[in-house]
């Protein structure tokens, strides 16, 4: 301790009491552990330890009444600086109470501070009269670091705790934590709207509020759900499927994702469960599953022929349609790529193309091409190819959309042979007409009979092309040739027998003419002239033989007309048919004129229809 300098006899007798009662403590305080320095009963330091001098960072003045109560350079309480009669020593001289664990901050000369916590007790004489105080005070900065690192981390732990628990909150995931028996800790909003209540915390077990069912509609027991499980074992069970049926009656599909919690000594203290409503996931692969069905009964039941082929030109997938038209399976197809059907002719233009889309260059384009059936027949097929590309861009297949337009091209090639017949045929009638308009002149008596037998003749002509037209020009019946021309003479007289034979454009042009002069004369002169008269028309095929074609053989025969004489001079008729038959048809014509009626023998070759 720093003996004391008395400045005053004043100040010595103040001090004296002070310093007589420390007496032989004075040696035992300069070595204690800790600052401690002594006031007399004004306030004036008459003793303090090296302790408190290191600590306030100065060597006060003893018995200095300018340095009363404190040897401080400044002193802080309670977050300001405080004068010299407001120190803690200054209440303790002025009360005689004492002050204990008190902090304060001391602030030394060089600015550096440290804290103090001062314990201060009053010193008394003998009778209890104040003389004085001591105040033993210790750097306590190092805790007060500690307490405030501790301050501090506690502080980051709530801010931390509240920034997590509005994170949690803010998530639209329900989210929930439980204790290890299961009781609900803590829970977000999204979970109190999916439970569709609001759980007790401490009290209430989450799934007390739902019945769970599997996603089978099978009960599941509480006990059984995925969050017993982790609580039971301790490890997480995530992502069964399963329902909850909230308070409201409303059926839930979710996904749990329950995760065990344990402290630091590894011992389970909770669990943590994320909750994923499927709900909408549910519904759009209810819609998605509709949707799927509804193409692949499109798919399977459409008319028309689809196809998925791969880049290297292999079937994916084909349906039922173009089984059709190809007439193999569907087995079978898979092993085939698309270009073993079609028509020698036709393989190089649709490779060519579809190598340009499997590259990427083409999306789409289409082609008319023949296919070769499984029994050999030719079809004729419409492709429309569509390439269908994946994430990167890069084509991953192809849709192929098949039309069997045969019908089509059949029609088509029907109209050009129609078309080329119509024009071969207008020519030859054209030329027909003129001659039967010349012989029919030549012939006629008068210009009334020209008139008469011509429109006759054209009429016959008109109704042989009408048979055509009916039939597209692809031909006409034989019988109905006979009926047309006989028609005007009613049924009575006629008895036509014969199988079903279809002629040529040609042969029946031929024909018409030729059974039309024969009818007309049968009208004028023969058979068909007279109520009596009869009329028997056979005909048959002989089949074609090696090179010879199929041949026809007809006969005409009239019975019950006026007797028959063969005629001084051929008429025009009878020239016109014998020619027709003969010229026309490269066949032969044998006309007999019996007394009991004109009797006709045809043969002809048959024409193949185009």
């Amino acid at each position: 301790m720093h003996s004391v300098d008395v400045r005053s006899k004043a100040a010595g007798v103040s001090a004296a009491p002070v310093l007589k009662a420390l007496g032989s403590w004075e040696r035992m305080l300069a070595n204690l552990p800790m600052a401690v320095y002594v006031c007399d009963a004004d306030g004036r330091i008459v003793s303090y330890n090296a302790r408190a001098a290191e600590l306030w960072g100065r060597e006060p003045s003893l018995m200095d009444d300018s340095e009363l109560f404190c040897g401080s350079y400044k002193l802080h309480f309670d977050g300001r600086q405080i004068a010299r009669d407001e120190t803690p020593m200054a209440h303790v001289l002025r009360t005689g109470e004492p002050v204990h664990g008190r902090e304060g901050l001391v602030e030394r000369p060089d600015g550096s501070q440290v804290w103090a916590m001062v314990h201060i007790d009053p010193i008394t004489d003998d009778d209890g009269e104040l003389i004085g105080a001591i105040n033993c005070f210790h750097d306590i900065t190092a805790q007060k670091r500690v307490e405030a690192e501790r301050i501090q981390a506690e502080e980051d732990l709530r801010q931390q705790e509240r920034w997590y628990s509005d994170l949690l909150q803010a998530l639209p995931a329900p989210i929930y934590t439980t204790d290890a028996e299961g009781r609900i800790t803590f829970y977000n909003r999204a979970a109190a709207e999916l439970a569709g209540v609001e759980p007790r915390l401490g009290v209430d077990e989450w799934c007390v509020s739902w019945k769970l069912f599997r996603p089978d509609g099978t009960p599941l027991r509480h006990d059984e759900c995925p969050m017993a499980r982790t609580l039971k074992e301790g490890k997480p069970s995530w992502g069964e499927e399963a329902i909850a049926e909230r308070p409201d009656g409303r059926r839930v599909p979710f996904r749990p994702y329950p995760t065990p919690l344990f402290d630091r000594s590894g011992a389970l203290v909770g669990a943590v469960n994320l909750l994923l409503d499927i709900s909408a996931s549910k519904a759009a692969e209810a819609a998605l599953g509709e949707r799927d069905q509804r193409l692949e009964a499109t798919y399977q039941h459409a008319n028309i022929g689809i196809a998925e082929i791969g880049p290297d030109g292999r079937y994916l997938r084909v349906n039922p349609a173009l089984c059709a038209i190809t007439g193999y399976s569907a087995e079978e197809m898979l092993d085939f790529s698309f270009f073993d059907m079609p028509h020698p002719d036709d393989i190089e233009p649709d490779r060519t193309l579809y190598c340009q889309q499997a590259a990427g260059a083409l999306k789409r384009y289409a082609v008319e091409k023949r296919y070769i059936r499984k029994d050999g027949r030719v079809v004729w097929v419409a492709v429309d190819s569509s390439a269908v590309r994946d994430h990167d861009g890069k084509v991953a297949y192809s849709v192929r959309v098949i039309q069997d337009i045969t019908e089509r091209r059949n029609a088509e090639a029907r109209q050009k042979v129609l078309l080329d017949e119509l024009n071969h045929r207008v020519k030859n009638t054209l030329a027909t007409v003129q001659s039967i308009a010349l012989q029919t002149a030549r012939n006629a008596p008068t210009m009334d009979a020209f008139t008469h037998d011509f429109e006759a003749r054209l009429v016959a002509l008109s109704k042989a092309h009408d048979l055509l037209t009916r039939d597209h020009w692809e031909g006409a019946d034989l019988g109905d040739i006979l009926r047309q021309e006989l028609a005007p003479f009613g049924d009575g007289p006629v008895r036509l027998e014969g199988p079903k034979l279809t002629l040529a454009p040609r042969s029946t042009l031929a024909l018409a003419m030729a059974f039309h002069e024969m009818a007309t004369n049968a009208a004028k002169y023969g058979a068909l002239s007279t109520p009596d008269g009869r009329l028997d028309v056979r005909w048959d095929v002989a089949p074609r033989s090696g090179e010879r074609p199929a041949r026809l053989s007809l006969s005409w025969t009239e019975n019950g007309g006026p007797p028959v004489a063969p005629p001084r001079r051929r008429g025009f008729g009878a020239r016109l048919v014998e020619r027709t038959i003969n010229g026309d048809l490269g066949g032969s014509c044998e006309m007999r004129f019996d007394p009991e009626g004109v009797r006709c023998e045809i043969q002809a070759p048959l024409d193949p229809r185009p």
